[in-house]
């Protein structure tokens, strides 16, 4: 397995990147991203102690079998880029809702098929969600919430957008650009 974890080597305020290691579904065989069912699929993502088992796009995680469920998770995006003439890249945004507090994450995650398994190239976790603008598959613009240290857990005071440019020597994603600015309210 590829170490990615340079896409993206900072860390600013609940905005943050990581690569997939150890997860659901890493080494899992397929022949063709496009055709890999992630919404009937079991798969990590963070708050989960164990893969999550989605069915129709959708999942529930809590605490106790049987008790009411905590986190509600639906894929919000599923979409298959073709940034190279011979590679393709499946982006799949999960939302994840907490139902009995306050709370809510995007999970933007770009996975490929190498060699005939699945590869996890970038997971990145955005509280209170992401925007998500898809300039062309060669391109994303991904703009979330900065809080300052003074700023409410509910209330980022600027904005983050990371603009993301495939790189076609890596087979990757990375970020050539990153702007911080004033959030305006709308």
């Amino acid at each position: 397995m590829r170490n990615l974890s340079f896409i993206i080597p900072f860390i600013l305020g609940f905005t943050y990147t990581w690569v997939w290691g150890g997860d659901a579904l890493t080494n899992k065989p397929c022949s063709q991203i496009e055709n890999v069912d992630f919404k009937n699929a079991s798969f990590s993502i963070e708050e989960s102690a164990s893969p999550i088992q989605f069915r129709d796009g959708k999942a529930c995680l809590s605490v106790l079998e049987g008790r009411p469920c905590v986190w509600e998770y639906k894929i919000t995006t599923d979409r298959v880029l073709h940034p190279d003439p011979l590679f393709l890249v499946r982006l799949i945004v999960v939302n994840a809702n907490h139902l009995i507090g306050s709370g809510a994450w995007d999970y933007v995650m770009l996975i490929a098929c190498e060699n005939g398994k699945l590869l996890n190239l970038l997971e990145s976790k955005y509280l209170y969600g992401a925007k998500l603008q898809i300039t062309n598959d060669r391109q994303l613009v991904i703009t979330s919430g900065k809080w300052e240290e003074k700023d409410p857990n509910c209330c980022p005071s600027q904005e983050q957008e990371d603009v993301f440019q495939w790189n076609s020597r890596k087979h990757i994603y990375i970020v050539t650009k990153s702007t911080i600015r004033r959030r305006t309210i709308r």
